[in-house]
């Protein structure tokens, strides 16, 4: 059995020798970018510009979207705010304003206070709808709330 030196195994730090056909590099080679790094740095650029465009044009849509629920919004209280009460016969209404169709329908509701206790005030649940076109699409908000019957002064006694 022979033991192995360190003259027999491979130097780790032996660096590779370089062909002799292969020509040493010009400095104004180093110095400048090629054609092919040139396309390359346009193709990112490219596609970067077009992830912008892309999150640019989805954030306008998402805006306008939001716009249309927030006017819709704004005619629900409006509407809600003319009217405190319902009376008796129900609230049963539609219309249009500002570019939106909307539709105010209500109905008896009973409950256990108003069960045990006939004088109590009776109640409506009242739902409200918009529509408005946006996109080629028609978009909806609808709005359920309950409201107090409207008393007379001879029925409140």
């Amino acid at each position: 059995m022979t033991a192995l030196t360190a003259t027999h195994l491979p130097s780790r730090t032996a660096l590779p020798h370089r062909r002799a056909s292969m020509p040493p590099a010009s400095p104004a080679r180093q110095a400048g970018m090629g054609m092919l790094e040139m396309l390359v740095a346009f193709a990112i650029m490219a596609l970067s510009l077009g992830l912008i465009y892309q999150i640019m044009g989805s954030n306008l849509k998402t805006a306008a979207i939001m716009d249309g629920h927030q006017r819709a919004a704004v005619l629900v209280q409006s509407l809600l705010q003319a009217h405190d009460s319902v009376p008796s016969a129900g609230w049963n209404e539609s219309g249009q304003s500002a570019g939106m169709d909307w539709q105010v329908r209500s109905q008896p509701h009973e409950t256990q206070v108003q069960r045990q206790y006939p004088q109590a005030v009776p109640l409506h649940a009242l739902e409200v709808q918009v529509a408005w076109p946006e996109d080629g699409r028609v978009r909806q908000m609808v709005v359920r709330t309950l409201r107090p019957e409207r008393r007379t002064l001879e029925q409140g006694r």
